[in-house]
């Protein structure tokens, strides 16, 4: 779910002391608050903004994009974050959503059992309400057990350093990255012209040309079974083999050791940096590409727990990763 997506909504919004549930209907049809809502939120902005409130959440990022970008609201008072808490009880491959943990943590694994989250503005009120008050007092519920299990430097960790440096990645989130697509078209262009002409030239090779007309098919540049062929053809096989299969391997640093005097390799090892260069760092970020947003920014989602060193990292687009 992305907060930048055409009609995505805020449908409401739920807290929990961990006694009492209270789920506040915001932009579902059947909500009286519908069209307003942001004098609701803004009635109850206090509980985002007072220190003296701690505010526990699962994944809490999430929530704070979502209200920012719908309600302009910050947060400054994110204390503990159960998801965060989780990995550093029990390791970073330690299921962590709050669902694998209700069953973990408490007798209410399965809650979400009758509700599809995919069609929630379809879904009555009635319903919704009992699942999200359900979701909030589940997260308090891993709380009190996650708080336990922390020893003094891991909360330290947790709530000194990490959860008040969260409202500052979802910012940055937020604020995005703007792209030039006019620039970026023309780049992706220039970018598409040079595979299809380095394509060409590689299938024109004696070598390909022979083992075309043997097979009676066309050259697959991405398959390393067929490149192989080709290498093994031209006596510039690599002795550097894969890992998983024992195959020989055709990666850019394999094929780096048997590129002198084979202009063959020079070429695919062209063809692999365009290929690479276009559809991980510009095909995704033109309009209509995965990591085009409606607002014209592309926003990455920053993750603590996705490294076992515990750098951040960053997904959908990784914008720590542009050349």
């Amino acid at each position: 779910m992305n907060p930048f997506d055409e009609g995505a909504k805020v449908l409401s919004i739920a807290f929990s002391s961990g006694e009492e549930n209270v789920v506040i209907p915001l932009e579902h049809s059947e909500s009286v608050f519908a069209g307003c809502s942001k004098s609701v939120v803004g009635a109850i902005s206090p509980l985002f903004t007072d220190k003296r409130v701690r505010m526990i959440a699962q994944y809490g990022k999430f929530d704070l994009n979502w209200l920012s970008v719908h309600y302009g609201l910050e947060c400054y008072n994110y204390w503990f974050d159960t998801k965060l808490a989780n990995v550093l009880v029990n390791g970073k491959y330690a299921p962590s959503s709050l669902k694998a943990m209700a069953w973990r943590y408490t007798d209410y694994g399965g809650y979400d059992a009758d509700i599809d989250v995919r069609v929630l503005k379809d879904t009555k009120f009635e319903k919704i309400a009992r699942y999200t008050a359900t979701d909030v007092w589940v997260t308090h519920k891993v709380f009190t057990v996650l708080f336990g299990e922390l020893n003094d430097n891991s909360l330290m960790l947790l709530t000194d350093i990490i959860c008040p440096s969260i409202p500052a990645f979802s910012e940055m989130e937020m604020e995005g990255m703007k792209i030039d697509q006019d620039n970026l078209k023309e780049f992706s262009d220039r970018s598409l012209t040079a595979i299809r002409a380095l394509e060409q030239k590689m299938h024109g090779y004696s070598a390909v040309v022979e083992l075309e007309k043997e097979s009676g098919k066309v050259l697959n540049l991405g398959s390393s079974d067929q490149l192989t062929m080709v290498l093994k053809k031209i006596g510039a096989t690599p002795q550097v083999f894969t890992k998983k299969r024992g195959a020989v391997s055709t990666s850019e640093r394999a094929l780096e050791t048997v590129k002198e005097g084979h202009p063959f390799v020079e070429d695919l090892l062209a063809y692999k940096k365009q290929s690479k260069l276009y559809s991980t760092y510009l095909l995704p970020y033109l309009k209509d590409g995965k990591w085009w947003s409606r607002d014209g920014l592309a926003h990455g989602d920053y993750d603590f727990d996705r490294t076992v060193t515990g750098r951040t990292a960053c997904r959908a687009p990784n914008l720590q990763n542009i050349p």
